[in-house]
């Protein structure tokens, strides 16, 4: 017999291969790692480690521009199960 884990609430969402992703990088300390790499810019609503951790996403995701991040129909960054996996405030 099989166990679920429920760490995860159950949730749809068009970016899965972008949650393994997320959740892959983050339980190898990548995204940990990240969010400390020092980058002297004025920090206004998210850190600007979080924007580098978010282009690595868009990368991943297959996104061809930015602007595809918030743009796109299913867009990346507003999509909360990829923030989580991603271990992002959003």
């Amino acid at each position: 017999m099989t166990t679920a884990s429920l760490d995860w609430p159950i949730a749809n969402t068009s970016h899965g291969m972008l949650v393994a992703f997320g959740e892959f990088l983050s339980q190898h300390g990548l995204i940990e790692r990240m969010m400390q790499v020092p980058i002297p810019q004025k920090t206004r609503r998210f850190a600007q480690q979080a924007k580098l951790v978010e282009f690595l996403a868009g990368i991943l995701s297959g996104s061809e521009h930015l602007q595809d991040l918030n743009d796109d129909p299913h867009p990346v960054a507003k999509d909360g199960v990829v923030a989580r996996a991603w271990d992002q405030a959003g």
